[in-house]
């Protein structure tokens, strides 16, 4: 009788060990599926044997060049998918056939069931078993007789009835097979099988207690290895097999290392001293394991590479992947060929990480990387960004809220106008409610709002998220204040250990939405600027939502004077522009609500990087400045702070667009006459790249020079110059406030050829 083996399906449950090999071709203790399939049918005297190939086939007929042992092998390919049945009828050749499923690994009496098909005069046959497992894919009901009688695709769990479980091995006569519609799609068990059966034609249910399993998951793959290594069954890896229980391929001496029996261990494999080598796990060819290195039952494929004290739990490490150094991969996990785990990186229980992948050190995978890097996630300048849906999703966003838990008991969670933006935000909602804390959520509103809900909720924290091609999840304190660095450190380790709460379903946080607060917002600035109706003011932005809200708050402002003010798209910073002033830019616009504040005699909060000119200002009305970090590595600033949540001007564009407005009106002047009084200076603020950045390269351009917790500050004649280094490490920013001739871009461009220098 002619075998033929179904090798066509793409093995979509199992990617990505599947990315670059089809499922046959999955090794089991050193050895591909495939080889143990052709050997059990040797066994029973099948030695005409056709490979019906589609995804991946040619790898399939290069790994049995030359390994056929005897038997006759020819391939047939599937030009598209033709379902098992379909697969059957281009394959045959007018004779009884068997048929094997290529990702089932079984040890079955084969020859018995070719001798009940015949006896019982069949149509066909089925190899069954009476395990209790009705999970797979296919069940059959049979009579006294041993004839099939239904056939039941997944039947439901809490289901009484006694099923036999499909095996993946089938016998077809030459006149069922004939039925088959060649070149159609069918599926033999869930189509085909069923069709006999109302045409009257006789399926025999063979039963067998030999062993089984097919390989359609990470889990069952797993489980393969062990049930193999564990000498229950008729399937035999190659190598030998050692007193002390191991099978080898090799002949090397691994005395340095603790290796605890079953395992395997294939040819030209090194393993460093002190290693350990625990029972089922598996080491193909070419592997290398350092010292100290930990394997717990886990697979590690042909050429992979796992470093020095560096664990695999019950995990897969494709071809030629790399675990580095200190680095961990759990149970169910699979890293893809010729990927690369940084060194201290975790990745934690059932991630899976695409072929040619590379984890950053030190990272915490707790989702799937199909797409990009799997960076650590860190607090940028902006908050943590990434690429919509690949780097930043939403499993990430529930992560970062159960993150967030460490810093507060209280969030306040807002996002912008789009599907992606309020997906991650209520993924971030979640994560946080999981973590204990309770969420007060503003909806669709721009970041103004939400700083105005936190600050008169008086709740510690919030996160702004903004979707969009790229992500943002921006974390600020109450009012929309830069968090402290002991807080972004607080996040990053619960990020990066797991180390976040985890609530017990009684303790999960609540969630209230508190979107309709938002409206105060606006009434609130209508109100701040009664008395300034005659002035014309028009707000524009290249975000819909800020522009739209800006409407709303001077919508009644139509006067002498029209003034235009262009709102940043985060609504944190504005300019202006009107016929008589030309352009002022956010630092002038700035000094003018400073000076109103003065005016009435209030001292004003500012970051350290807005203009010194302010503090020229207080010190002419008798009041001050107090300065505020972006991410303070103390309490030092916390008075600086506890003002700038009551005077939001800084960091809100629309209150800042405000308090200038009432300012000119309650002066009764022009915008030109009142920037014509502050200070003459001028500004200029730049982004310079550097490949290593570092507080003493910062130093270096300057002998005269303040180190702070913002950075170096330079005291230049007639000049204030600010080099605060940016988070991510990969440049810095230069603020430049210049009070003589020499203009604040010229000394802007002496820093930065200084700054390069130090990298030449």
């Amino acid at each position: 009788m002619k075998a033929i083996i179904l090798c066509g399906g793409e093995g979509t449950h199992l990617r990505p060990l599947t990315c670059n090999l089809p499922k046959p071709a999955l090794s089991v203790c050193g050895k591909p599926v495939i080889l143990y399939t052709l050997e059990l049918l040797r066994r029973h005297g099948i030695t005409s044997v056709t490979l019906s190939l589609g995804y991946k086939g040619d790898v399939l007929e290069d790994m049995l060049d030359g390994r056929t042992d005897g038997t006759e092998i020819s391939f047939a390919y599937e030009d598209s998918p033709l379902g098992t049945a379909g697969a059957v009828a281009s394959s045959a050749d007018g004779e009884d056939v068997l048929v094997l499923c290529g990702d089932v690994l079984c040890d079955f009496d084969i020859t018995r069931a070719i001798s009940v098909f015949s006896e019982k005069n069949a149509d066909a046959a089925v190899i069954v078993r009476r395990d209790g497992d009705y999970s797979s894919r296919t069940v059959f009901s049979a009579d006294d007789e041993g004839f099939v009688t239904e056939v039941t695709h997944r039947p439901p769990r809490e289901s009484c009835r006694d099923f036999l479980s499909d095996g993946g091995v089938y016998i077809l006569s030459a006149s069922a097979v004939a039925r088959i519609e060649k070149g159609g799609q069918c599926d033999l068990c869930r189509e085909f099988f069923p069709k006999m059966l109302s045409s009257g034609m006789k399926i025999a249910a063979v039963e067998d207690s030999g062993y089984h399993c097919d390989i359609d998951d990470i889990e069952s793959y797993l489980r393969c290895q062990h049930d193999v290594l564990g000498n229950g069954i008729n399937l035999i890896p190659d190598g030998h097999r050692t007193l002390g229980g191991i099978t080898c391929s090799g002949r090397e001496c691994y005395s340095g290392a603790r290796i605890t029996p079953p395992a395997y261990i294939g040819n030209n494999v090194h393993i460093g001293e002190g290693a350990v080598i625990d029972a089922y796990s598996v080491l193909c060819d070419n592997t290398t394991i350092c010292r100290g290195a930990k394997i717990h039952g886990a697979v590690i494929c042909e050429g992979a590479y796992v470093g020095e004290r560096a664990t695999c739990n019950e995990a897969v490490i494709c071809q030629g992947a790399r675990v580095s150094d200190g680095a961990a991969v759990y149970e169910n996990a699979v890293v893809g060929a010729g990927s690369i785990v940084g060194r201290d990186a975790v990745v934690e229980s059932g991630v899976r990480i695409w072929a040619k992948k590379e984890i950053s050190p030190a990272a915490d995978v707790s989702y799937d990387i199909k797409y990009g890097t799997g960076e650590r996630i860190r607090i940028s300048d902006d908050g943590i960004c990434g690429d919509t849906g690949v780097t930043l999703t939403p499993s990430v966003a529930v992560t970062v809220g159960a993150a967030l838990a460490r810093i507060s008991d209280r969030l306040c969670i807002g996002c912008n106008a789009t599907p992606s933006g309020k997906a991650l935000a209520l993924a971030t909602a979640s994560g946080a409610m999981a973590a204990g804390a309770d969420v007060f959520f503003t909806g669709e509103c721009t970041l103004p709002e939400t700083d105005f809900a936190a600050a008169s909720g008086n709740i510690p924290a919030e996160c702004y998220v903004e979707g969009g091609a790229t992500a943002k999840l921006r974390i600020f304190s109450s009012g929309g204040l830069p968090i402290s660095r002991a807080d972004e450190r607080n996040i990053e380790e619960g990020l990066h250990c797991g180390d976040y709460p985890r609530a017990s379903f009684a303790r999960f946080g609540k969630f209230t939405d508190i979107s309709p607060v938002t409206e105060l917002y606006a009434l609130t600035l209508q109100k701040k600027l009664g008395g300034a109706e005659d002035i014309s003011v028009e707000i524009s932005s290249s975000d819909r939502a800020v522009s739209a809200l800006g409407r709303r708050i001077f919508s009644s402002h139509s006067g002498n004077e029209r003034l235009i003010f262009n709102i940043s798209s985060d609504g944190r910073r504005a300019s202006a522009y009107s016929d008589k002033s030309g352009y002022v830019f956010y630092e002038k616009l700035l000094l003018l609500a400073c000076r109103e504040e003065f005016r009435h005699g209030k001292n004003v909060a500012l970051p350290y990087s807005a203009p010194s000119a302010a503090d020229l200002l207080a010190a002419k009305y008798g009041t001050r400045v107090l300065r505020y970090c972006s991410c303070p590595s103390d309490n030092g600033d916390d008075e600086a702070r506890t003002l700038a949540r009551e005077w939001t001007a800084p960091l809100d564009a629309f209150s800042l667009v405000a308090t200038v407005v009432r300012g000119l009106a309650e002066r009764k002047q022009t915008l030109a006459e009142a920037v014509a009084e502050l200070p003459d200076f001028n500004s200029v603020t730049r982004f310079v790249p550097m490949k290593n950045i570092s507080r003493t390269r910062l130093r270096s351009v300057c002998e005269e020079c303040v180190g702070t917790d913002e950075g170096i500050l330079i005291g230049r004649e007639g000049a204030r110059v600010l080099l605060h280094p940016i988070k991510s490490g990969r440049g810095a920013m230069l603020f430049v406030e210049s009070f003589k001739n020499e203009s604040a871009s010229e000394i802007c461009d002496f820093y930065e050829n200084e700054l390069k220098k130090c990298e030449d």
